[in-house]
């Protein structure tokens, strides 16, 4: 499978370019799949603490992005979009523990490689304004 995948986790509005300042309470990933329509079945996503390195460690948890729960998403034209509440099993992150994620598409010619980083992201107890997380 060659799906090349670009990532963005996003909190209730806005979109904030990858790499860049730490998401809080993100609701939603938003993500560039080339082959979603033709052969991806379901994604599953990651979530890494940052400092740890793909080809030497292990995400702290994961969860999959089934392809019936992803929709078109309008800003980036062509890309994707799945709530987070999607994802089978959730995730189950402490609090205040900061994260970026990352995606693999999965299909009948098996997975890809993982997307690059998402920007930082973190859930807080306290509420925070939106803001987005991105993979691209």
């Amino acid at each position: 499978m060659r799906t090349w995948l670009g990532l963005v986790v996003v909190c209730c509005v806005g979109a904030v370019s990858a790499q860049a300042q730490t998401v809080y309470n993100p609701t939603k990933v938003i993500f560039d799949s080339p082959d979603h329509e033709a052969m991806v079945t379901s994604y599953v996503i990651e979530y890494w603490l940052p400092a740890v390195d793909p080809a030497t460690g292990a995400p702290v948890t994961s969860g999959t992005i089934d392809k019936s729960v992803v929709t078109p998403n309008q800003t980036p034209p062509g890309a994707y979009q799945a709530l987070l509440s999607a994802i089978t099993p959730l995730p189950a992150v402490p609090v205040g523990t900061t994260y970026v994620a990352r995606l693999k598409a999965i299909g009948a010619g098996g997975e890809s490689a993982r997307s690059s980083a998402s920007n930082p992201f973190a859930y807080l107890s306290a509420p925070r304004p939106p803001a987005a997380l991105s993979f691209r």
